[in-house]
């Protein structure tokens, strides 16, 4: 009789626990489900914060929600602290804000010249966020991105994280995540480079009034360079792509340039990147990158023999690598090709004499690239 009276007490707290769940899990209406945060910050310092969100309520007539058809919907509010944002936003809409299953974190211009650490360490801080998380830049304001109007209507979190996919795709970005930049941030002299969204209006929609092609063109143009955590300068597509192949950042790499006056584009298979640091006569780093790989022909509309667009391919990797260090190391000290890291592991006693100003030496770094490439046609 015991052991019965035991069971029922337990079966009853159980479907008190699945009951209570079941009540909190259907009052989701009460919830604001954020899925993108931007951050702008005037002369003043006083943030407005941008907040994309999917409606929870269902269509007229019933059915599945759909995201792409007045669904999503954003928020701006404004603050003193990202917290104080926040809470104007619960005071806005009478509802608890959950970060639980935000994407994306938009950083406007205003940021540039700005310790963004100060930005970013309350997403670190906030235990509901996942560090995955990608974080970018925007060319403009944050709230233009937050927001974006395409022809199907806002332009979702989703949407946006898969134009920042693409571009890592083809070497043109290089994927931050919140996870990534705290972790660079603990290095001394940190640097990073950050994707840059901009929307703009679309050059084959100008001046046509009736036109069916939308007027804006969403996607990752350029980059941003964080030197010692403050956004400091633009790096274009070519120079990222040099950065990305120089620290062995990918492997496959779409190649498009001139040889024998003819424009070919391939494919580059850079399977082994071999990066090696030594200290030079006069005492400055040197930083040497031995690239090797395959190259497959994918237009070659003209048959230029293949040792012309072997070693054409060759200068243009090269090409990369320098415009990548003459931007980043030479001119602002930045060290996005780790050479900290190697110095720190490879030539300890030189690192510890310089380590109170890394960017000094890393400015003095040289780089020797060498790349030697095996050439096949496309089939």
């Amino acid at each position: 009789m015991l052991k019965s009276g035991v069971k029922l007490v337990s079966i009853i707290c159980v479907l008190a626990v699945l009951l209570s769940g079941c009540s909190r899990l259907a009052d989701v209406r009460l919830r604001l489900v954020v899925h993108a945060i931007g951050v702008d910050i005037d002369e003043e310092g006083v943030y407005s914060v941008s907040y994309q969100v999917f409606s929870s309520n269902p269509p007229e007539g019933g059915g599945p929600v759909d995201a792409n058809k007045g669904n999503v919907m954003t928020y701006m509010t404004y603050g003193r602290t990202l917290y104080e944002a926040q809470k104007s936003l619960e005071l806005q809409t009478g509802k608890e804000v959950f970060t639980g299953d935000v994407e994306l974190i938009v950083l406007g211009l205003g940021m540039v010249g700005r310790d963004v650490s100060q930005v970013l360490s309350y997403f670190w801080s906030d235990t509901d966020i996942y560090m995955g998380v990608n974080a970018v830049f925007s060319s403009g304001l944050a709230s233009d991105i937050i927001g974006v109007q395409l022809e199907q209507g806002t332009a979702t979190t989703e949407l946006l994280n898969q134009m920042i996919i693409s571009s890592v795709a083809n070497g043109t970005t290089i994927p931050a995540r919140l996870i990534e930049i705290s972790n660079c941030f603990e290095e001394p002299g940190a640097s990073i480079v950050m994707p840059v969204l901009t929307a703009k209006e679309a050059d084959n929609s100008k001046g046509k009034e009736d036109s069916d092609v939308y007027d804006m063109a969403t996607g990752v143009f350029e980059n941003m360079l964080i030197v010692n955590k403050i956004p400091t300068v633009y790096v274009t597509r070519d120079e990222t792509k040099g950065i990305s192949i120089l620290t062995g950042g990918k492997k496959k790499y779409s190649l498009t340039f001139v040889a024998d006056g003819q424009r070919i584009s391939a494919g580059a298979d850079l399977s082994r990147v071999s990066r090696r640091i030594r200290i030079d006569d006069s005492g400055n780093p040197v930083l040497s990158v031995d690239i090797r790989g395959e190259l497959t022909v994918l237009d070659n509309p003209t048959l230029v023999d293949n040792d012309i667009i072997n070693e054409a391919a060759r200068e243009d990797i090269i090409r990369l690598c320098r415009e990548a260090y003459d931007k980043t190391v030479s001119s602002y000290g930045a060290d996005v090709l780790e050479i900290g890291k190697l110095l720190r592991k490879h030539c300890n006693k030189y690192y510890e004499t310089v380590k109170d100003d890394i960017s000094q030496a890393i400015r003095k770094t040289s780089c020797e690239v060498s790349v030697s490439l095996k050439i096949y046609e496309n089939e």
